[in-house]
Order: structure tokens, then C-alpha cells, then sequence
């Protein structure tokens, strides 16, 4: 199976923004454009990934409860 590139990997733009976003000293806009890009494209670029596992929402959490 061909693996296929995420679409931001190789856009200079997009790269440049996250690393704009990374040097403020708030980390929230980071936090929201990785969500909007995940949501949208389903994963992140490579230049993009998390560090660390993100924490599970406790919204995420209590449905997956409920419909236990």
C-alpha cells in the first residue's frame, strides 16, 4: 500500500504559520490550529505532531462512556 503524504507536509505557509504560532508564549493557538487541520484532513503533518499524547476531552470520554 502506497502511503500517502499529509496535504500541509510540504506547504512552506502553512509550515511557517505553525512556527509562528509556536514562538508566542501562549500555546493556544497551537492547540486550535492542530485540532482544525486534524479535524479537516483527519491527521497531522509530520512538522506538526504532538510530543506527547493529547489528552482525551471529557466530552470524548463521557459519550464513549454512555454508550457503554
Amino acid at each position: 500500500m502506497k502511503n500517502i503524504a499529509h496535504p500541509l507536509e510540504n506547504h512552506a505557509e502553512a509550515r511557517a504559520y505553525y512556527e509562528s504560532l509556536t514562538k508566542r508564549a501562549s500555546r493556544g493557538g497551537v492547540c486550535i490550529w492542530r485540532e482544525v487541520v486534524e479535524q479537516c484532513h483527519g491527521s497531522l503533518p509530520t512538522w506538526a505532531a504532538r510530543k506527547q499524547r493529547a489528552r482525551e476531552k471529557e466530552s470524548v470520554r463521557r459519550a464513549a462512556e454512555s454508550a457503554n
